[in-house]
């Protein structure tokens, strides 16, 4: 017994690692041979944060072919480690929603962006499901489609034959609360929805629906609009498939053709355990319409068959049926159906009877909507007010159909003119609110708004709340005609920017509290202030003597006003400094309120964790760091391709610790002696803290590993050896004889394998010409001609080359030398007066560099004149009494030196000359263009002065 026990317990010793030894085997996510390691985890720590949502990246597998393409592709949820959360088994995941923002890029999102407020859609087998972040099928995928969940509800479209289904899921029961049986079509059938307007498209049918979806819809979520059939205040539409389509022009001799007609759609409302509420439903309510329900409420259409009639003054309009609004609850009719617009239109587009836009507000159970209040007898008799459940009106109908009320839901008031409370009383001075000229619109910002005077002259600030007025005379500001150039909105920090008149009577913006208190002095000259009422980082772009500047809603001046421009990219602001007479971007940190990086670079691209593509210099892109690091080599081109990663001209996609995520070689090959491309699967990986990359296709699924090798591919170099690139030529390229070469402004580049480059020493740079004069800076031509300047690099030739060009002015006669002038006339100086070249005599006079560019024996010399700016003396046409203006783009002049004076006239058309308007010599003479042959005359000799 003891010898049995004993061979038991040996075999049972030699078995156990091998079951421990299977165990692990089959728990490996990945053969350690599939991975290529890169560095540690914490060299790629920003990276791995970029390219993961919710610790999951979205990773394509399928079966690959010699070749590397994939075939058979499935999508599925892979985690930093290798594991899958969702198992490629899906032929979509992708987050189908309408957006709250209109944005028709079709770029990458920087960051990997898989879920929308913690959900996405996944489709298997044709069938449409829903993911939540932990990668749970939490909806099956057993449908036509499927809405982001509202309220913990989602929609959910089944398709019968040809036909559509509506149902709905509820989150917390897991389950459906309604099986799908109410029928949908179009874009309602659809997992984005159709977009449901709670408010009027247009308070005039006239109008055209409008272009900013925030107006009219619904935000829900972190960036969506709510859609027909959602939920909405613990209830849901619903169609019941009955549709009725309803003719009122029968009979109207000159009716709208489009609006003449309605469509009413029978529907019931459900609640949140998908039992249908409406008594006596289904009601009808007419479609493309307000979106006629909101918590327990429908507004229900009926056509009323008698006569609607329209006195004017060219005889008599009328409808012999016409559609009426009611409202519609748990109990049935709430209010009966009796409100409509009347009749509108005009004689040349028809006429027709219009909605009565009634629109609900369920917190407060009152209800906007329009009654034609002349009984037909006066045109365009319609007017709003506001009723509440019992059908009394909490709001007199004495508004404009087309403009009010407005119900601001953020501040509980309703705004038309006056701004009301919720039981109707005015608010005190509302009558003296300011309103938008473009949207008729009151101004409220915060629970503020601006009054104004009977002058329009603006004195101050109500509250909503309070109903207390701001009057402090530094809250006073004069009248213009758009109330943005004069004041901002109220702050989230009880701040606003008005305006003064200073002595020369020039308006300049101040910043102030409600109290009065001058936070800032009134010395600025515009304020840009449409993201000053954000929630959170309000801040104003400010303007001082042309510069840009920040300044956040505490009155903190961020960023002095010296840049040239400011944009805002996350967290950050993308500064521009042109004091050096180029453009150079840098960066500041919102969250820090600090400047991270001095303006340096002449581009800032996408940012991503604080890293940024930047160009060095001319073809020269590399990554950079938030401390101002130079993180990664140079490349002819680098950008943010999304999803985390940033790639460059060598097609490596490198993280935003600026190290190389997926190298070329993981993408680009030879197969069969032609370049081909692969690598759509590829992903990153982690363990045992280091970092690696592989194809998604190798890893584990359903448990098994692949058991076939990895292929791999001949590499294909971005550039088979080591190249030099010319990025641009000397500046000056037209000499005369006895002029030394001049090599300042030459780049040059060279390029290895890899695309890196660097910037190449000019000292170790020599040319020659025809193959035996060696040329360096400073060699001094001796001969006219075309000269082809062969390039070498440390002694060795490149094949880089380019041309110049050597005058004997003997032929050519005196050049005005290349240098940086005043020119004048009269005495007085050129000057650049917002954009425009004018003749002043004051000092110091503007500076203009002139550079001869090119020489043509018949035309003559052809020079630019560019600004102390960096740009350029130009003029708008070819024609007489045009008038000089400074471009971007470079304009050819003729320049004639003669002993005591030059002329300047139009390189392609040479007899309009340069010259003071109307040979005046005042100041604000405007410098123009007129023909002129022959001998210049005096208004048009100019003198050309070096500045030392």
């Amino acid at each position: 017994m003891k010898k049995r026990l004993l061979s038991m317990i040996l075999i049972v010793c030699m078995i156990l690692p091998q079951i421990q030894l299977t165990a692990s085997a089959a728990s490996k996510n990945f053969n350690d041979e599939d991975v290529t390691w890169l560095g540690t985890e914490n060299e790629y720590k920003k990276t791995l944060k970029a390219m993961f949502d919710h610790g999951l990246r979205k990773v394509p597998v399928g079966d690959a072919a010699k070749d590397g393409s994939l075939s058979n592709i499935k999508y599925g949820l892979v985690d930093s480690t290798g594991k899958f959360a969702v198992e490629p088994i899906y032929d979509k995941i992708e987050a189908y929603y309408i957006s709250a923002k209109e944005d028709s890029s079709l770029d990458q999102p920087l960051r990997e962006t898989i879920f929308v407020d913690g959900y996405v859609q996944a489709v298997r087998d044709g069938k449409m499901g829903l993911l939540d972040t932990k990668g749970k099928e939490v909806i099956p995928c057993q449908y036509h489609a499927v809405g982001l969940p509202v309220e913990g509800i989602s929609r959910i479209i089944k398709k019968t034959g040809d036909k559509y289904y509506l149902g709905y899921w509820n989150f917390e029961k897991g389950k459906e609360i309604v099986k799908p049986k109410y029928p949908v079509s179009g874009s309602d059938a659809t997992a984005q929805g159709t977009p449901a307007n709670y408010e009027p498209l247009s308070r005039s049918a006239e109008w055209d629906i409008a272009d900013d979806r925030s107006d009219y819809y619904k935000n829900i979520g972190s960036n969506r609009i709510s859609v027909q059939y959602d939920f909405n205040g613990g209830y849901a539409l619903v169609p019941t498939g009955k549709v009725e389509t309803v003719d009122l022009s029968k009979g109207v001799s000159n009716p709208n053709p489009s609006k003449s007609y309605a469509y009413l759609i029978y529907a019931q409302v459900i609640d949140k355990n998908g039992k249908e509420i409406l008594s006596g439903g289904p009601y009808p309510y007419r479609y493309n319409g307000i979106y006629p329900q909101a918590g327990p409420y429908m507004i229900y259409h009926q056509v009323k068959k008698e006569k609607l009639t329209l006195k004017r003054d060219g005889g008599t309009i009328s409808f012999s049926k016409y559609l009426a609004a009611g409202v519609v609850g748990n109990k049935g009719v709430v209010i009966k159906a009796q409100y409509h617009g009347g009749i509108r239109g005009n004689s040349a587009t028809g006429w027709y009877p219009a909605d009565a836009n009634m629109q609900i507000v369920p917190e407060y159970n009152l209800f906007i909507t329009a009654k034609d209040v002349s009984g037909g007898k006066k045109e365009g008799g319609a007017r709003v007010g506001v009723i509440n459940i019992k059908n009394k009106a909490v709001l007199p109908f004495e508004f404009d159909y087309e403009f009010g009320p407005k119900y601001d839901s953020v501040n509980k008031a309703f705004v038309a003119g006056n701004i009301y409370k919720m039981n109707g009383s005015k608010i005190p001075k509302s009558e003296n609110a300011v309103v938008d000229q473009m949207t008729s619109e009151t101004v409220i910002g915060n629970g503020y708004f601006h009054i104004q005077d009977k002058k329009g002259n603006y004195t101050g600030v109500v509250s909503i709340k309070t109903g207390k007025a701001y009057t402090h005379k530094n809250l006073n500001s004069p009248y213009t005609l758009n109330w943005w150039e004069a004041f901002s909105k109220v702050s989230v920090d009880d701040t606003l920017w008005v305006t003064q008149t200073d002595k020369k009577g020039n308006r300049k913006w101040g910043l102030v509290n409600l109290q009065g208190k001058v936070l800032l002095p009134f010395e600025y000259d515009y304020a840009v202030t449409d993201q000053w009422t954000r929630a959170k980082n309000g801040y104003a772009l400010v303007k001082q003597n042309g510069k840009c500047g920040i300044v956040n809603t505490k009155g903190k001046v961020l960023l002095p006003c010296k840049y040239w421009i400011i944009n805002e990219d996350g967290d950050y602001f993308v500064a521009a400094d042109d004091s050096s007479g180029s453009a150079l971007y840098g960066l500041f940190d919102l969250k820090t309120g600090k400047m991270l990086i001095p303006c340096s670079y002449y581009s800032i691209g996408a940012i991503i964790e604080g890293t940024f593509a930047a160009k060095l210099g001319p073809s020269l892109y590399a990554l950079v760091n938030d401390k101002g690091e130079v993180i990664t080599p140079s490349y002819l081109t680098f950008s943010a391709s999304g999803r985390g990663l940033f790639y460059n001209v060598n097609y490596d996609y490198v993280g935003p610790d600026g190290k190389i995520v997926f190298p070329r070689n993981a993408s680009v090959g030879m197969y069969n002696g032609k370049r081909v491309y692969y690598g759509e699967d590829l992903t990153i990986v982690v363990k045992d803290g280091r970092v690696g990359y592989m194809n998604a296709s190798r890893l584990a699924r359903g448990g098994k590993l692949p058991t076939t090798p990895l292929t791999k591919y001949e590499p294909s170099p971005y550039n088979s050896t080591l190249k030099y690139r010319l990025i641009q030529y000397p500046g000056k390229q037209v000499y005369k004889i006895g002029e030394p070469f001049e090599i300042k402004g030459f780049i040059l580049h060279s390029e290895d394998i890899d695309g890196t480059r660097k910037v190449l020493d000019n000292s170790k740079v020599h040319f020659l010409v025809s193959n035996t004069v060696k040329v360096t800076d400073g060699y001094k031509f001796t001969a006219a001609g075309i000269k082809k300047m062969e390039c070498y690099y440390d002694g060795v030739k490149t094949d880089v080359s380019f041309e110049v060009m050597v005058l004997d002015t003997a032929a050519t006669g005196d050049l005005l030398d290349n240098g940086t002038y005043t020119i004048g006339v009269y005495g007085k100086y050129l000057k650049i007066v917002n954009g425009y070249i004018e003749l002043w005599d004051t000092e110091p006079a503007d500076k203009f560099t002139v550079k001869l560019i090119n020489y043509d024996k018949d035309r003559g010399p052809k020079y630019v004149i560019m600004t102390e700016g960096g740009q350029y003396l130009a003029q708008g046409s070819s024609k007489d009494g045009d008038q000089l203006i400074v471009s971007n783009t470079a304009h050819a002049w003729r320049i004639n030196k003669y002993s005591k004076f030059c002329t300047i006239r139009d390189y392609g058309k040479q007899q309009l000359a340069v010259n003071a308007s109307g040979q005046k010599s005042s100041n604000g003479t405007k410098i123009i263009v007129w023909s002129h042959t022959g001998s210049a005359p005096e208004n048009a000799k100019l003198t050309f002065t070096p500045v030392k």
